[in-house]
């Protein structure tokens, strides 16, 4: 019964949703509905990480920051996610003809510019008149973040278990501490702390937080020496096959292109634990041609490692096993892991610019404290040994006026290689299509690199991918990506070679302003041999589909209707399972109030975790979540953000979560003996900036106004 009436009443949100939106208008754009959509979108394709929080949360401050057309630079741009690397080219190559825009609508006159990507530039950038100097300028700003969270009831991990200790060492409390400075246009900093549940603060070798991670910054726009990081950041170059850390969108924002935005070093305070740089790094521009950076890193992480005895004469020998990612320091034996392997990275990368071509060539030396040991599993034949590994690398990207090319090939010094090649083709009406292969030798490794792969491990993969976005009539689009791949070496718990394709559909249909649709569908076809014994490859089959109703009634509400259906299936066994889920969101914004509430409802039904359905909530500023429905069950979210005075922030989250069919929830040291869990989270974050008065100034700038014979001539 109580299963019925949820049901019943998501459906009946669903429905009034729909209808009180048909005819209505919008006033104006929500803008975080557009970071909503591409985290949507990464979701449902299992994407979203720790590591992408940092890049999302930096769109978010944009909305209050907003980028500035007539000055900023092309770094600047690439901070945008959803920016093909050519639409970033063409925005820079039309601001040198026409000196400054007037509007961010001008852009709807460059070819490669769709009417979609302006109304989502003109939420993050402005154009500002550059004829007088601003009256203020802002001399320093500090910003402050402070969170708490945890979950009841308490996981098992917690309790004393038949007089024994508790498994984790620390409070169920998790904590997180975020500062960052600025200081002029030239100098900046920041720092995190931050402790997951169970981690233990000022004892057992941890001093106040389980995590630090800080930065000072020198910039100089002006200057050969522009740049200059002392402390954590990350680095990002190429297509990700030599050197690139952090996150990676890999076309989930339904873009064609695998044309990533490698804008080089740059200063992080993201809290994911793996995959940062620590050091210092510096970005030098000794002409207009000619980019060079050169960085040094040395990092603290975790492995399990083994001891093995040598010799008669009892030396030993210690060898690191499996690198660990999580983070995770709440037991005794990940606390005895902890920081016990060191990383050292050094390497430098040199940028030339032609007209239409871009090129680099980089190298880049690893070296660990513990040599990487050798392993009995299949999987790992390939995985190389000992303390040192090189990478080389070198890309370019060409720019033709309705084609776009662009590669990479990298050469690790454990005879391994990767390969990258995509074109992009611009055609009419906003029309693109993508072609890209890929090839990775069986030894190649990832330890900071991050390239475009679907197998799950680049290693030994090779595959075509195309793409395609058309708009057949207005407020239509369709996008289709399809990717096959195979990969010639064992997989983890895949003991044959295996390779299948992967599929997705995105139709969209824009009612008015106010009203959108999307069909989308995820197909997944792969093969592999289940078992270490089986000598029949087993056909898995996996299909996602997905409606979607936004709706904008009013300018201070916005509904969001999604129903999905999941079906799985393996051949040799006959097997096939089913998931189901239902959700409605509703976001509330009241300006006068400085009140935002968020709040979504979701009904679940799936056979199994084969048939999960991953959805994208809500969250708090510089946090991440990915959820995954799983069974059957019922979750509620709110959160509520509410600016009492300026520049204060307050954010107040929690999620509740109810099984049908389940006595205990999760397993290991994290099982709830309990059908219900509710998670909380408090955030404060301040913002406060400081300005100078300073005399107006006449620039001399003016707007040039070219010929169409003079356009021409510079298009050529």
């Amino acid at each position: 019964m109580e299963r019925r009436l949820t049901l019943l009443a998501s459906r009946l949100c669903g429905v009034v949703a729909m209808c009180i939106s048909i005819n209505m208008y919008a006033q104006e754009v929500d803008s975080h509905a557009i970071i909503d959509e591409m985290t949507e979108n990464m979701a449902a394709d299992g994407l979203l990480n720790e590591n992408a929080s940092e890049d999302i949360a930096e769109m978010h401050a944009m909305l209050e920051r907003k980028i500035d057309l007539n000055t900023c630079s092309e770094e600047d741009l690439q901070r945008l996610i959803f920016l093909k690397h050519s639409q970033i080219r063409s925005i820079m190559l039309r601001r040198n003809k026409v000196k400054a825009f007037c509007s961010v609508y001008e852009l709807q006159t460059i070819e490669n510019i769709d009417a979609q990507t302006v109304e989502r530039l003109n939420t993050f950038v402005t154009c500002e008149p550059i004829e007088m100097e601003s009256k203020q300028s802002r001399i320093s700003s500090v910003g402050a973040v402070v969170r708490a969270y945890t979950t009841y009831p308490q996981a098992k991990g917690f309790k004393s278990i038949d007089g024994k200790e508790p498994a984790y060492e620390g409070k169920p409390v998790g904590m997180l501490a975020r500062l960052s400075l600025q200081h002029g246009e030239k100098w900046s900093a920041g720092a995190v702390l931050e402790s997951d549940p169970g981690e233990p603060i000022a004892s057992h070798g941890v001093t106040l937080t389980d995590f630090t991670s800080a930065f000072v910054q020198y910039s100089n726009r002006g200057k050969m020496l522009r740049q200059v990081i002392v402390g954590h950041y990350t680095a990002r170059f190429g297509q990700g096959l030599g050197l690139w850390t952090g996150f990676a969108s890999d076309g989930a924002t339904s873009q064609t292109s695998l044309n990533r935005n490698a804008y080089g070093v740059m200063s992080t305070l993201s809290a994911a634990e793996s995959g940062y740089l620590r050091g210092v790094a510096a970005y030098i521009v000794p002409s207009v041609n000619w980019r060079v950076n050169v960085f040094g890193s040395y990092t603290d992480g975790d492995v399990s490692t083994a001891t093995t005895v040598v010799n008669e004469d009892s030396i030993t020998k210690i060898e690191a096993l499996t690198l660990q990612n999580d983070g995770y320091h709440r037991t005794k034996s990940e606390l005895d892991g902890r920081n016990n392997f060191g990383q050292t990275l050094y390497g430098a990368v040199l940028t030339r610019s032609w007209q239409r071509v871009t090129s680099e060539v980089g190298y880049n030396q690893w070296h660990a404290s513990i040599p990487l040991g050798t392993s009995d599993d299949l999987y790992r034949l390939n995985y190389p040994t000992g303390q040192n590994i090189g990478v080389a690398h070198a890309d370019y990207r060409m720019y033709l006026p309705k084609v776009q090319a662009y590669g990479e090939v990298a050469y690790q010094t454990t005879h391994a290689v990767g390969m990258m090649q995509g074109v992009d083709v611009d055609m009419q009406n906003g029309n693109q299509l993508t072609l890209a292969a890929r090839y990775f030798s069986p030894k190649y490794f990832t330890i900071y690199q991050n390239p475009y792969s679907r197998a799950g491990h680049a290693g030994g993969e090779r595959g075509l991918r195309a793409s395609l976005l058309i708009s057949p009539r207005a407020g239509w689009s369709l996008f289709a990506d399809v990717d096959v791949y195979r990969n010639s070496w064992l997989l983890y718990q895949k003991y044959a070679p295996s390779g299948g394709y992967k599929a997705r559909f995105y139709l969209n249909y824009s009612i008015n302003r106010n009203n959108a649709l999307r069909l989308s569908l995820r197909h997944d076809d792969y093969d592999y041999a289940s078992s270490i014994n089986s000598k029949i490859l087993t056909v898995t089959r996996r299909t996602a589909l997905r409606f979607r109703w936004e709706a904008h009634p009013f300018v201070w509400a916005r509904f969001i209707s999604t129903v999905d259906k999941v079906f799985y299936g393996q051949k040799e066994n006959n097997q096939h399972t089913e998931g189901f889920s239902m959700a409605e969101r509703v976001s509330l914004n009241f300006a006068q109030q400085h009140l935002t509430a968020d709040f979504v409802l979701a009904h679940f039904d799936t056979d199994d975790y084969n048939t999960r359905i991953y959805a994208s909530h809500p969250e708090v500023r510089y946090a991440m979540s990915m959820p995954a429905y799983y069974y059957r069950g019922v979750q509620c979210v709110g959160q509520l953000s509410w600016e009492p005075v300026r520049r204060l922030t307050i954010w107040l989250r929690g999620d509740y979560t109810h099984y049908y069919d389940r006595e205990t929830i999760s397993q290991g040291n994290q099982q709830i003996d309990k059908s219900h869990a509710f998670s909380g989270k408090v955030q404060v974050m301040y913002n406060f900036q400081y300005y100078r008065r300073s005399k107006s100034v006449e620039r001399n700038t003016y707007r040039v106004e070219t010929t169409e014979q003079e356009n021409d001539e510079q298009d050529e």
